[in-house]
């Protein structure tokens, strides 16, 4: 069927061409046509005498639990310049010519703004669209034109917003696609009769040496942009037969999810799973993102659980307890990358006694590696995830004595230790009393 497209298409592009030499008007335009528009289709050509040509660019996106959260925001900078075709590149009998200068432009670059989507671990395309519009005024003659479109964004620009540039079957992303443009002329007036989007700069329309495009898709198979949100989550234990498992300890949660163009992105939290509902970080859904990124008052008790879903990969979580209980507790912090794998367990605050009042903190803890193994030059290093994922907070109080004294081995040695010394000196001083005594 797409043979049989294309043919047709290459038939009328030879055909026109033919009368256009001949002057018989084979094909003709009606007013106002070429101030349409016409998407490039997944079969990378379409007949149209629209002279906007729609182009996709996709990022696909990826949440690690399959989570509601916001898109990324970023704006592509795409340029199209004529280009020299091989010298013997033809379209059946017609020669391909370079591209006329200053007759094609892009006039809308495809912007991603801050979205609530849905999106799945496996990832799935977001997709915003460049416009190429097509001067035809600059043509005097048909014939087939050919033109270079580049992805000209700033790889640092990426970097700033957490995108990630990905290979696929060992192909890295392709920034660069070409365009013949299919040029008809009636009396004294060229029109646009169709485009193809092509992978390479081809010798010739064939289907068995062109490579056509969609555009810049992940379909392409030309590499692709991705982008990860993160979930993370805060775990209370309360433990010691001395300790109050009830009592709910006061946390600040300080979140940076911030990207680099100081854009602050929407994130959600829910205490205790379902049980809780889902609440937005900022404080009006429609200011897109311009709200808070702090929790400031969260109350847990021993088994309630923090999630926080949708950070971004540069995102940086600090946790603060205070402990406003008249007891001293000994806390520890802990993180994993995984909830069910201890082999990932590691240390971020050792044991410490915390009297009334007294605070720990996480200090601030990048969630991701994100930062570490890309770049302003370089955004191709797959992301993971760091021991901020799982974060577990254990207070504890162990047993204490009838007086209300604890237990410390330390003091009892030491009291003991001086027991022991008046002991063996009230018994010498008794016996010498005793000899005393005799004589």
């Amino acid at each position: 069927m797409k043979a049989k497209m294309f043919k047709k298409l290459t038939a009328m592009a030879t055909a026109a061409l033919v009368a256009a030499s001949t002057a018989i008007p084979m094909f003709s335009v009606t007013a106002g046509a070429t101030d349409g528009e016409v998407t490039m289709d997944s079969t990378g050509h379409v007949t149209s005498s629209a002279n906007v040509l729609v182009i996709p660019k996709t990022i696909t996106m990826f949440n690690t639990d399959d989570s509601q959260y916001c898109s990324v925001v970023v704006n592509y900078n795409f340029t199209v310049e004529p280009d020299d075709p091989p010298a013997d590149a033809v379209v059946g009998a017609v020669k391909v010519k370079r591209g006329i200068a200053g007759s094609l432009a892009v006039t809308q670059q495809p912007s991603f703004i801050q979205e609530l989507v849905s999106m799945t671990s496996s990832g799935a395309d977001s997709t915003k669209n460049m416009k190429v519009t097509v001067d035809t005024t600059m043509f005097e003659k048909a014939g087939v034109y050919r033109y270079k479109i580049t992805d000209n964004t700033a790889i640092s620009e990426l970097f700033k917003v957490g995108i990630t540039r990905n290979k696929t079957d060992n192909t890295d992303y392709q920034t660069t696609r070409w365009l013949d443009v299919f040029i008809t002329k009636t009396d004294d007036t060229c029109s646009v009769s169709g485009y193809v989007l092509m992978k390479n700069n081809p010798i010739s329309n064939e289907s068995s040496v062109i490579q056509k495009s969609a555009g810049f898709v992940r379909t392409d198979s030309l590499g692709y942009d991705s982008y990860r949100t993160y979930n993370v989550r805060l775990e209370k234990k309360v433990e010691g037969k001395m300790a109050d498992a009830k009592h709910e300890f006061p946390f600040a949660i300080s979140i940076n999810n911030t990207d680099g163009n100081n854009v602050k992105k929407k994130y959600f939290y829910q205490k205790n799973g379902t049980t809780g509902s889902w609440t937005s970080s900022t404080i009006d859904s429609s200011t897109q993102g311009d709200g808070t990124v702090d929790l400031t008052q969260v109350d847990l008790k021993n088994g309630d659980v923090i999630y926080i879903r949708g950070l971004i990969p540069t995102a940086t979580v600090n946790y603060t307890e205070t402990n406003d209980t008249a007891d001293t507790y000994t806390v520890k912090v802990t993180g994993r990358i995984d909830p069910n794998d201890n082999s990932t367990l590691t240390t971020i605050v050792d044991e410490i006694a915390r009297a009334t009042d007294e605070t720990t903190t996480t200090g601030a803890q990048a969630i991701t590696n994100y930062a570490a193994v890309n770049s302003a030059s370089n955004v191709g290093n797959a992301t993971a995830l760091t021991s901020a994922r799982d974060v577990v907070f254990v207070n504890k109080i162990d047993a204490i004595s009838p007086t209300g004294l604890v237990l410390r081995f330390g003091a009892f040695a030491l009291i003991a230790g001086f027991g022991v010394f008046f002991l063996i000196v009230s018994r010498r001083s008794k016996a010498k009393k005793a000899d005393t005594d005799i004589i």
